[in-house]
């Protein structure tokens, strides 16, 4: 355990301030060294908003930069009244230039109502005006730039022997998965690919709520197979069936690839599939054309991305989330639907004595 998943786990009283936490260590890294936090800024994403100015970060030798950081600053209403607080606010001094980022802090809670809209209301009314940006696991809001935690553990890595309240800082949010780790392959970032596919598990929840039918697991079972199958079979597929769908990386031609798959083979759930019921339900729902069509093959439909094809974790889970979307929008699992749901209804007979 990362010293920092030490530290946050002493407090026993009431919910963990998972962000409070995290903010306050982004903090105390910045300011016993500033380099990972400037190479961060410069790979901002987004578009800047129109209401106030953006800040850029020169290129020029580090030591020429002095960085600020302060947590939980006051923000006022114009009445005189709190407005609430920043999480966290950067200043940037170089060449006896100073700007200011605000910037709004997400780990697990989401922008409270009108927040972004009345910062960025404060900011235009100060001169020079303060940059507004997020920084969470995904982009908050397209209203202003933003950084992700992965781009942040990203700039520690960048950076020439950083200061090691940063090394602790990525141990922690690769730890506690605020950041998830790059994959490549089962071989080389195996417990990382079971992580990922048990989060998986989550996205085939959310496109098919509901139980009973059998494309979901429990996610514990699900992680000790996976594992179990890395230990025992490191170099294959990793793979996981859910009703007609397998999910998961797997080598095609030496390669190793993302793949989501549609069988028509025998499943757990003991559903027969016709080939051409389910050819005629792939044709009417208007797949996109990364979806590729077997009519020969037990896998009738699949799609694949080489897996140095996506730079992160998050990357992945957003492709293989587009993929489960796809086949629900589309109604893809119509006939297995169908012939699950006739099954359950068929009577049962008990032999005669």
């Amino acid at each position: 355990m990362s010293d920092l998943g030490q530290l946050f786990r002493l407090s026993t009283a009431g919910p963990k301030p998972l962000e409070n936490f995290t903010t306050t260590a982004l903090a105390i890294a910045v300011r016993h060294d500033h380099r990972p936090i400037l190479e961060a800024l410069r790979r901002l994403e987004g578009t800047p908003s129109s209401l106030a100015s953006t800040v850029s970060v020169p290129a020029d030798d580090h030591r020429r930069i002095a960085v600020k950081a302060d947590t939980q600053v006051a923000l006022w209403r114009d009445d005189g009244t709190l407005g609430g607080y920043l999480d966290l606010v950067l200043t940037l001094t170089h060449l006896n230039k100073s700007r200011t980022l605000w910037v709004e802090v997400k780990v697990d809670a989401w922008e409270h109502g009108e927040q972004i809209e009345f910062y960025l209301d404060r900011a235009e009314k100060l001169g020079p005006p303060p940059e507004v940006i997020t920084l969470g696991r995904t982009q908050v809001t397209a209203r202003v730039r933003h950084l992700t935690w992965r781009t942040v553990v990203d700039a520690i890595e960048a950076v020439s022997n950083p200061h090691y309240t940063w090394i602790s800082l990525r141990d922690f949010l690769l730890e506690e998965r605020i950041a998830l780790a790059r994959i490549t392959s089962p071989l080389a970032d195996g417990q990382a690919c079971v992580e990922l596919l048990v989060d998986a598990n989550k996205l085939v929840r959310e496109n098919w709520p509901g139980h009973g039918h059998g494309l979901v697991w429990q996610p514990g079972r699900l992680k000790a197979a996976l594992l179990k199958q890395l230990q025992e079979h490191p170099d294959r597929d990793l793979l996981v069936p859910a009703g007609p769908i397998r999910y998961g990386i797997l080598q095609r031609d030496g390669i190793w690839v993302w793949g989501i798959s549609l069988s028509v083979a025998r499943n757990f759930e003991g559903v027969k599939l016709d080939p051409k019921e389910v050819l005629h339900d792939i044709a009417a729902a208007g797949l996109p054309q990364e979806w590729e069509i077997y009519p020969d093959r037990p896998d009738i439909l699949e799609r694949t991305l080489a897996a140095g094809s996506l730079h992160s974790s998050e990357e992945i889970l957003e492709w293989l989330g587009q993929g489960f979307r796809d086949l629900r929008e589309g109604n893809v699992l119509r006939a297995f639907f169908a012939g699950l749901a006739a099954k359950r209804r068929r009577p049962t007979t008990t032999p005669a004595p």
